[in-house]
């Protein structure tokens, strides 16, 4: 069985990932919903796809988000440090590659591309997973709040 490439391994794990976004997004459209943290295990799928989706609604550019994504690589990570361990116990055919454990740029990249293109942009990403165009509009009220923006700040 011929082993896909680690970055269409990543680029199948951000795309799996896209139901949780559009809950994790409904869910920010209430205010009660913060002060609010997000997160899953290795920090980077997951919380990749929702943060990106997040801050492209808020209008921030594909390039900070790319940025933005590329500074996990700066953490530690014990998820890989453990799959790194197992590895050592199996086949090479069950281990991930060591690329997909990483945050590259070009992974975001090409999420980003692939959402446009077939979303033609992450409001209709969201919207194509059942968040209404009030949710968004709430979501940008909430996120861009005087409030919230001077939390930010502080």
């Amino acid at each position: 069985m011929a082993r896909r490439s680690p970055i269409a391994c990543h680029q199948l794990a951000l795309m799996a990932s896209l139901d949780s976004p559009s809950s994790g997004l409904r869910y920010l459209t209430e205010p009660e919903a913060y002060p609010a943290v997000f997160h899953c295990m290795a920090g980077k799928d997951r919380t990749g796809v929702l943060a990106a989706a997040l801050l492209s609604l808020l209008g921030v550019g594909d390039e900070e988000i790319t940025y933005d994504y590329a500074l996990t690589e700066q953490y530690p990570d014990p998820l890989s440090d453990r799959v790194r361990m197992a590895g050592s116990s199996h086949t090479p055919e069950h281990c991930p590659p060591p690329e997909i454990l990483r945050a590259a740029p070009e992974t975001m990249e090409r999420f980003l591309a692939k959402v446009r293109e077939k979303y033609s942009s992450m409001g209709g990403f969201a919207m194509a997973h059942g968040v209404a165009t009030d949710d968004l509009l709430r979501l940008r009220e909430n996120l861009m709040s005087p409030a919230v923006v001077a939390v930010g700040r502080g």
